[in-house]
């Protein structure tokens, strides 16, 4: 930022929303929002305790209040969400999914319903070197823990986060997704796809939903492909193994002699189209 005002960077990418008052109140900078794919998403190991249990991942639905994460974390920039694919994608997204209400006494019930009575435990295991996601689970915590369950904060870097998940050794992280293409097969075979990476790193196994995915991936009639993308997402959101929170754009900074930025919603720029004045 100081180096985007000191006229040393003409563009910033990715910026902090609480940054974002500053650049309005600069005369000479430039706030430009981009829709996005990006989507936050929790995901919950489906082979370790509490997780392997459906009646607990889905009572997060009760227990998570996607409205105050993305408020909190993006200001009037985010989207509580409850599809797997991004609104932004349009007819693929499942828009009949609705998100759900935050209610912690719902979520209580539904745990006691399960035979839960005392708080659920789960450990929350995040990246250490970005704000966002300890904020996101700072906040979560705060939410989930008016809901019947108990959790603890778990800060690791970038290397051993990686690793604690690729291993299915975590119980709970926070994942971000940002689609390549105009097309859902990327995140919905991320998810669902067991060989690629043990199902977004969740260790659910799910034939009939991969059978599903591979039948919606070659079929080449559209309107039919649609229909299959959204069971798809309809059978992920039963399974509560993945679970989105909130969309957002993508934040630019830029000085005001910079003209043409734009960004796609996949995150793709092209800078020979941009101009420079003195």
């Amino acid at each position: 930022m100081m180096q985007l005002q000191s006229g040393q960077l003409d563009v910033i990418g990715d910026i902090p929303y609480s940054i974002v008052p500053m650049i309005k109140a600069n005369k000479n900078l430039t706030l430009d929002m981009f829709d996005s794919t990006k989507i936050r998403y929790l995901i919950l190991n489906t082979t370790k305790a509490p997780f392997d249990d459906p009646a607990v991942r889905r009572a997060l639905y009760y227990a998570l209040n996607k409205q105050e994460l993305a408020t909190a974390i993006t200001g009037p920039y985010g989207t509580p969400v409850a599809a797997l694919v991004s609104p932004t994608q349009g007819k693929w997204s499942d828009s009949d999914l609705k998100v759900t209400p935050y209610s912690p006494e719902k979520a209580k019930a539904a745990l006691a319903a399960a035979g839960y009575t005392e708080p659920v435990q789960f450990t929350l295991s995040v990246f250490s070197g970005s704000k966002v996601y300890e904020q996101i689970a700072t906040l979560i915590k705060s939410e989930v823990d008016k809901a019947g369950f108990s959790c603890k904060i778990e800060l690791l870097e970038n290397a051993a986060l990686s690793d604690k998940y690729s291993s299915l050794s975590h119980q709970a992280t926070v994942l971000m997704w940002i689609d390549d293409i105009r097309d859902p097969s990327e995140v919905c075979g991320w998810t669902v796809d067991y060989d690629q990476c043990d199902a977004w790193y969740t260790g659910l196994r799910d034939q009939k939903l991969e059978d599903l995915n591979d039948t919606a991936f070659k079929e080449q009639d559209e309107t039919k492909r649609v229909q299959m993308y959204q069971q798809v997402q309809q059978k992920i959101y039963d399974n509560a193994n993945v679970i989105p929170l909130f969309s957002t754009g993508f934040a630019y900074a830029s000085s005001n002699k910079i003209h043409g930025l734009y960004v796609s919603p996949f995150g793709v720029y092209q800078a020979m189209d941009w101009t420079k004045t003195r």
